[in-house]
């Protein structure tokens, strides 16, 4: 969707530049979308384009906000929400972890704990840190809605979303 003061009179028939404009978005599959005069001197000037397959844009309407020479177009946008699909996840409640009984519990198994080897020393290791881990923060399952990826949605937006909601 393009919206913009393009300055061309598509309304002369003999502007070839406005015409020419108007061929050129008819060969990349574009229409433009407003007809009717936007310009106080009776001119359409100001273009909404968009392709022409789409249905993004309804409800066009021209209304003159006694603001400049040129009168508003307002549209309305619709795009549909892309779907939303659910998820289990399986996650340890680790927040829920009293750190001193966890370290007791670890210390006292891995004391416990001899090998020859650096390999199943690593593997005993990794078996005892999931057992104390079980214990102290069983594992939960949640069911989750995943949304789709906003790709405008950016770490620095995230940021400032926070921000906006540690001062309400």
């Amino acid at each position: 969707m393009v919206a913009s003061d393009f300055n061309f009179h598509v309304d002369v028939p003999s502007d070839s530049h406005a015409w020419g404009l108007l061929d050129i978005l008819e060969s990349f599959d574009l229409s433009q979308l407003i007809h009717s005069p936007i310009h106080k001197a009776g001119h359409t000037l100001d273009f909404l384009i968009t392709h022409s397959d789409t249905r993004t844009i309804t409800k066009t309407k021209i209304s003159d906000p006694c603001l400049s020479e040129h009168l508003a177009i307002h549209f309305t946008v619709s795009i549909p929400e892309p779907p939303h699909f659910t998820k289990t996840i399986t996650y340890h409640k680790t927040k829920t972890i009293v750190t001193e009984d966890f370290v007791t519990d670890l210390n006292a198994s891995i004391v416990n704990s001899y090998s020859s080897s650096i390999t199943d020393l690593k593997q005993s290791y990794h078996y005892i840190l999931l057992l104390t881990l079980d214990k102290h923060a069983p594992m939960c399952t949640m069911t989750i809605t995943v949304s789709p990826e906003c790709k405008w949605f950016n770490d620095g937006l995230l940021a400032q979303r926070r921000e906006v909601w540690n001062l309400k």
